[in-house]
């Protein structure tokens, strides 16, 4: 798995369990991009 998708997907599990505002899936798709 490439390293960039895994802290991607790292970050968004931590948002999820910390707060489901739509900032941290924003800073996501801006690293994906």
């Amino acid at each position: 798995m490439n390293v960039k998708v895994f802290v991607a997907v790292s970050s968004l599990v931590i948002c999820m369990l910390l707060t489901f505002d739509g900032f941290c899936y924003s800073i996501l798709l801006c690293l994906l991009m």
